[in-house]
C-alpha cells in the first residue's frame, strides 16, 4: 500500500477525515512527516521491513503509529487518544513480530 493511502488511514483514525473528503494540504503534510518519523524510528530498530510500498499486513499498524505521532497536533479527544494509544501499543508489537525471520531448524527432528 502506498504512503498516501496510509496517510488517509491515519487521518481516519485521528478523526480528521471523513469518507469522501479530501485531506487538506497542511494536514497531509503533517501526516507525511509522521510517516517519515515513524519509519525512521522503525528503521533504527531494524524492523522496517519495506523500502517502498508498505506490506498489507503492516498497514493498520503503521497508520496507528502515525496517528499516535500526530495526536497532539490535531487535538483529538481523550477517548479517541486512548483508542489510538491502545492500537499503537499493539502495532509496535505486531511490526516487531512480522520483522522476525521465521525460525527453520537444520536439525532432523528427534523421536523420543
Amino acid at each position: 500500500m502506498t504512503k498516501a493511502e496510509i496517510i488517509k488511514r491515519a487521518a481516519y483514525l485521528l478523526g480528521i477525515l471523513r469518507i469522501g473528503q479530501a485531506l487538506p494540504a497542511d494536514k497531509n503534510l503533517r501526516l507525511d512527516e509522521a510517516y517519515e518519523e515513524v519509519y525512521d524510528q522503525l528503521n533504527n530498530e531494524n524492523i522496517a521491513i519495506w523500502d517502498a510500498d508498505v506490506p498489507d499486513r503492516i498497514v493498520p499498524h503503521m497508520a496507528a503509529l502515525m496517528a499516535l505521532n500526530a495526536c497532539d497536533d490535531f487535538g483529538v479527544s481523550p477517548a479517541r487518544y486512548q483508542r489510538i494509544v491502545g492500537k499503537a501499543n499493539v502495532a509496535l508489537r505486531e511490526i516487531r513480530k512480522h520483522a522476525q525471520p521465521e525460525y527453520v531448524s537444520n536439525d532432523d527432528p528427534e523421536d523420543f
